[in-house]
């Protein structure tokens, strides 16, 4: 655990916790639990990399912005899906997005 926050906004900078700072080249887990005022907990994760640019050209930046991970929908949902994407060093010419059942 790096830490806990009691109050909102639940946010975390490396600039205050050195285990958020100066990320080296790697795949990376991030966790986040919540707990309300009756004990119930619920926790989601991202797994994002810190990758050196590669010949000068830095990796596009993509994010699905909804559904959240998580996320339960009815039998019949018409899924709206929205993605943000933007390149560090260049502009993004496209963004495929992909989806898999899981039973």
């Amino acid at each position: 655990m790096i830490s806990q926050d009691d109050s909102v906004p639940y946010e975390w900078a490396g600039s205050t916790f050195s285990q958020l700072a100066n990320l080296q080249p790697g795949t990376y887990t991030l966790q986040a639990t919540a707990t309300d005022n009756r004990g119930a907990t619920n926790q989601t994760s991202i797994v994002f990399n810190v990758v050196a640019s590669t010949g000068g050209n830095l990796l596009p930046i993509v994010d699905i912005i909804t559904p959240k991970q998580g996320n339960n929908f009815p039998v019949g949902t018409n899924l709206k899906v929205q993605v943000n994407a933007n390149d560090p060093d260049g502009t993004v010419s496209r963004v495929l997005i992909y989806l898999m059942v899981e039973h």
